[in-house]
């Protein structure tokens, strides 16, 4: 029984490696034909067509050891819901601005950092007593995302956070 699959990648390269991945075998076994080898593109990577391969495979002359093995997808177990995160839990001696403020730098800390995004982080009281948080550095494009929502998305989870330690909302 003979597989094949197209794939599309920037490079022939990529393409070739991302459909040898999903059919789960190695190249020694596939038959690799490229379609398209694509066009980087003009100025800033307009007109780009990325790289087209289709590559097949005959599983009935595959070695044992090669046949292809179905993937399952692994689901992480549920956590309970009554479990809370003991590091943005709020106690009562905790509450204020000071601590709000705090919170909220480390909450983005964490995202930033475990994004791979190392910048500095400085925050000060801006007008109406409303706290900003700047980051500055080389690669906080990522941190912005597409049209922002990365950033959206990071401001309305530090407001949550923030605002646990509040005590007037």
């Amino acid at each position: 029984m003979e597989r094949a699959i197209e794939m599309t990648a920037r490079t022939v390269e990529q393409a070739i490696s991302q459909a040898l991945e999903e059919l789960a075998v190695s190249e020694d076994f596939a038959l690799i034909e490229v379609l398209d080898e694509g066009e980087t593109g003009g100025l800033l990577g307009f007109g780009r067509r990325p790289a087209r391969v289709r590559v097949t495979v005959d599983e009935d002359r595959l070695p044992a050891r090669q046949k292809p093995v179905k993937k399952t997808e692994s689901v992480a177990p549920a956590r309970p819901e009554e479990e809370e995160d003991e590091d943005w839990k709020v106690t009562s001696g905790e509450r204020g601005f000071a601590s709000a403020e705090n919170a909220a730098l480390d909450y983005i800390e964490a995202i930033l950092s475990g994004v791979g995004i190392h910048g500095r982080i400085e925050s000060y009281l801006g007008e109406e007593e409303s706290l900003h948080i700047e980051i500055t550095g080389s690669d906080c494009g990522v941190a912005i995302g597409r049209h922002g929502e990365t950033l959206d998305a990071i401001q309305y989870l530090s407001n949550i956070v923030a605002n646990r330690f509040v005590d007037e909302h």
